[in-house]
């Protein structure tokens, strides 16, 4: 019987620690992966995650993560900011990749990285396509492709979560100023966080482009949010074979409290 070759697992930036954390928790449950580093600017967080999930080394130096040989798949999970220019080392270097969403700060950097991977051959995951994995899902989009439902005419999803998560540096760790706040590492605010997975399930179930978009933004409940953040967000986004859909996403739900449908 031939020994599983394992994937090994370079861990870039834990600013989007969500994506940080999971990372390791996933490998230690397959047979065919490993992280075998993880790079972060605080050497706290870091060390913590290291020994939690056993992984081997740490450094702060990022790009030595995204051209080391001994790494096979690099997971972005550092600020929106940096992200492009990880990512594109790291395909140069023939890395796959699991990649932090937003992946850039502007649509042509979107592209001018989405045109390396094409180039590169390799693959390329951004975090909020994470929603094609979950088995709710997967259920819902196999229902529409099988018939069982119908052909949907037109969706309304809704999110709702507090914006106390995204002032987080570190679970237990609050900062007003985490990099989320902050215009200069990260475009949008709260209706960016999440319709970002919403946007990505419906054009994956739907089989299909957005052609249209139109809607409005405001911050209706956290007034100190930098004037380019928003804590609310509703769009009507229609696809190309006639599907519309409504997406409504805030960050004012209490703290513990979110609503996704």
């Amino acid at each position: 019987m031939n020994d599983v070759v394992k994937k090994r697992i370079g861990i870039i930036g834990l600013d989007h620690w969500y994506i940080g954390r999971e990372a390791p928790a996933i490998a230690s449950r397959r047979s065919d992966a490993e992280v075998v580093t993880v790079a972060h600017r605080d050497a706290a967080n870091r060390q913590t995650l290291a020994t939690q999930g056993n992984i081997p080394h740490q450094t702060d130096d990022y790009l030595s993560v995204a051209t080391d040989p001994d790494v096979d798949v690099v997971v972005t999970a550092c600020t929106t900011a940096e992200n492009v220019e990880i990512c594109l080392a790291a395909v140069e270097h023939g890395k796959h990749l699991v990649l932090v969403k937003p992946c850039a700060m502007t649509v042509a950097d979107a592209e001018r990285l989405a045109s390396a991977v094409t180039r590169a051959g390799v693959m390329a995951v951004p975090y909020e396509s994470h929603t094609r994995f979950q088995p709710h899902g997967r259920s819902i989009s196999r229902w529409i492709q099988e018939g069982l439902i119908g052909t949907p005419l037109s969706a309304t999803m809704i999110s709702r979560y507090s914006i106390h998560g995204a002032q987080l540096d570190w679970p237990g760790q609050p900062n007003p100023n985490a990099w989320w706040m902050d215009p200069a590492r990260v475009p949008g605010g709260g209706w960016m966080d999440h319709s970002i997975y919403l946007i990505d399930w419906l054009r994956w179930t739907l089989q299909d482009e957005v052609v249209a978009i139109t809607g409005m933004s405001r911050t209706l409940v956290h007034k100190d949010l930098d004037p380019q953040k928003e804590d609310f967000g509703v769009a009507l986004i229609e696809f190309s074979r006639g599907a519309v859909a409504t997406v409504e996403v805030t960050w004012s739900s209490p703290r513990g409290n979110g609503l996704t449908s």
